[in-house]
């Protein structure tokens, strides 16, 4: 979505990752390194605030605005321009509600009456996990309370540790009716995970997450995962630009 719009505006638009999602140095390196580089201004997807804000300081004495995409939680301290980003704590909150409506139609019951085993896969530590695990538990108590949480583990953001978590978790838990995953990524590994164990998806058990990722969305259409709550990313990319 930046880069689309990057290119209507006829600006240049460069994009860096580090190589792992725990790799919160290589981040700040990265930004570090750009500043120097001289770009006019910086959006960053923060894995890590405290760390993050090192590189915020950076910027801010070279003078290159810095912006903050999936995110509008503010950072404590440096000088942001401006937060590009969702509710995430409203967006947990529907998805677990849609959860309760999902199990009480394989039963045809109401939420309120709905069962099941629900199985978390965080990401990282930090604000994007709790937000999205806190709220996501309590909109199951709220509106299916008979839907209980079994277990929660870090995949740290990334599909293969989802499979292997997942994997991991059906052995514990062969009851699990769904995987709800912080991340897509995480949710599509867990979908492969049950399959591989001979689960049927939307039939034997379910596959949920957030994001709204292009390649996801093929995976819902061909049946291979759930759902997934959209937070438009593409759009999300192209006001960023709009922002700067």
């Amino acid at each position: 979505g930046a880069q689309n719009r990057g290119e209507a505006l006829g600006w240049d638009v460069i994009s860096r990752a580090p190589e792992r999602e725990t790799d919160f140095e290589g981040q700040v390196a990265i930004i570090d390194q750009v500043v120097h580089q001289g770009v006019d201004a910086i959006s960053v997807n923060p894995i890590n605030f405290s760390a993050v804000s090192v590189a915020v300081d950076s910027a801010n004495e070279a003078g290159v605005p810095i912006f903050m995409h999936n995110t509008i939680t503010p950072l404590p301290n440096g000088n942001v321009a401006g937060y590009i980003g969702y509710d995430q704590w409203g967006g947990a909150e529907r998805l677990a509600i849609y959860v309760c409506e999902l199990l009480a139609q394989r039963t045809s019951v109401t939420p309120a009456e709905a069962q099941g085993q629900v199985y978390i896969l965080t990401g990282i530590p930090g604000f994007h996990t709790n937000r999205r695990t806190g709220v996501f538990i309590y909109g199951l108590a709220n509106n299916c309370p008979g839907v209980v949480v079994v277990d929660l583990q870090t995949a740290e953001w990334e599909r293969e540790k989802g499979l292997q978590v997942a994997t991991a978790a059906l052995q514990q838990y062969p009851d699990i009716s769904v995987f709800y995953g912080n991340s897509d990524e995480m949710a599509i590994g867990a979908c492969l995970a049950a399959s591989q164990l001979g689960l049927e998806i939307n039939t034997d058990i379910y596959c949920v997450g957030i994001d709204g990722n292009a390649v996801t969305l093929d995976l819902i259409e061909a049946g291979q995962m759930t759902a997934t709550l959209g937070v438009y990313p593409e759009r999300m990319g192209a006001v960023i630009l709009e922002q700067i």
